[in-house]
């Protein structure tokens, strides 16, 4: 799909994020999430650059664009703990908690 000159992003066809096999489609969750956070590092870097070369009309339209980077790694920390949710259920917890052996001979001293 394409928004005024823009293609709207769409997620793959071939990440599943119901699928459980695939973890949730984890690993497409991480590769886009520490590429996000890679690229603020890039524009983090090119700041001042940017800054120098942009046409001043556009100064306070780059401003927000940075202003929207400070963001990400809050975004980040709540995209962990929702993939984390998913992977750490309280049901799961227990039935590990049920399924361990408690007998103190089998602790190692």
């Amino acid at each position: 799909r394409v928004h005024g000159r823009a293609q709207v992003a769409a997620l793959s066809s071939m990440i599943d994020l119901a699928n459980a096999g695939s973890l949730y489609g984890l690993e497409a969750r991480v590769v886009g999430i520490e590429s996000l956070r890679f690229m603020v590092r890039v524009f983090d870097q090119l700041h001042t650059w940017l800054s120098s070369v942009v046409d001043k009309s556009c100064i306070s339209l780059l401003r927000e664009f940075f202003a929207t980077l400070d963001a990400v790694e809050e975004l980040c920390v709540g995209m962990y703990r929702t993939i984390g949710s998913h992977l750490f259920t309280a049901d799961a917890a227990v039935a590990a908690a049920e399924r361990a052996r408690w007998d103190l001979k089998d602790v190692p001293s």
